[in-house]
């Protein structure tokens, strides 16, 4: 997948809280106290990566690309960040949506149908320039490598899935207001991601 995505939040807020200037306000009465619905559009993402078992000293922070893969020893897995910091205190998450732009896939198998799911990262302090298939940043283990261990590495407790679209160049997108709750109430505002494809094996990827 290119780096073509976004992650968009409908707030409900309250007509006296001022919101910063780079929001896209939706329609709303206007009143003391009076609550509205706002919609926050995050893009480009703040930090992500890819990486691979078969490279897995490799880091591909500056790659225009994110994959996913599950092929036995050619397995890809993407990592994604968001800051929320911009997100008002007062403000209730109606519902939240992260797309990605479906735009290619490689080998002889198809991905079309196939269900990429979503983690909670639990390394905040990953890197995204020195994370790879073995470490979260340098001289860091990923407890299991490909960040699979699920004390230290990703919370499977919070997680969603998409499905690839039948055809290349459309967008999928995965709800994700849950997991965009958490990272505003326990994460520091950090929305953090491990994308993965958990299939059956099979001569492809995306």
């Amino acid at each position: 997948m290119k780096k073509l995505l976004y992650l968009l939040i409908v707030l409900s807020t309250l007509a006296s809280v001022a919101l910063p200037v780079n929001w896209q306000i939706g329609s709303f009465e206007m009143g003391q106290g009076v609550a509205r619905a706002d919609t926050l559009t995050l893009q480009p993402s703040d930090k992500d990566n890819a990486s691979y078992e078969d490279d897995p000293t490799g880091a591909y922070g500056t790659s225009i690309s994110l994959y996913v893969s599950p092929n036995t020893n050619y397995r890809f897995n993407s990592l994604l960040e968001f800051d929320l910091a911009t997100l008002p205190d007062e403000a209730i998450v109606d519902s939240a949506t992260l797309s990605l732009y479906f735009y290619s896939h490689q080998g002889a198998g198809s991905m079309y149908g196939r269900t990429v799911t979503y983690y909670r990262l639990r390394r905040a302090d990953w890197s995204e320039s020195q994370s790879t298939w073995n470490i979260y940043k340098t001289s860091n283990n990923w407890t299991t490598a490909g960040a699979y261990d699920t004390t230290n590495d990703i919370d499977t407790s919070l997680s969603t899935t998409t499905t690839v679209p039948g055809s290349i160049n459309n967008w999928m997108a995965a709800d994700v207001k849950t997991l965009v709750e958490d990272a505003v109430a326990n994460q520091s505002d950090k929305f953090i991601v491990k994308l993965c494809d958990l299939g059956s094996t099979t001569n492809l990827s995306d």
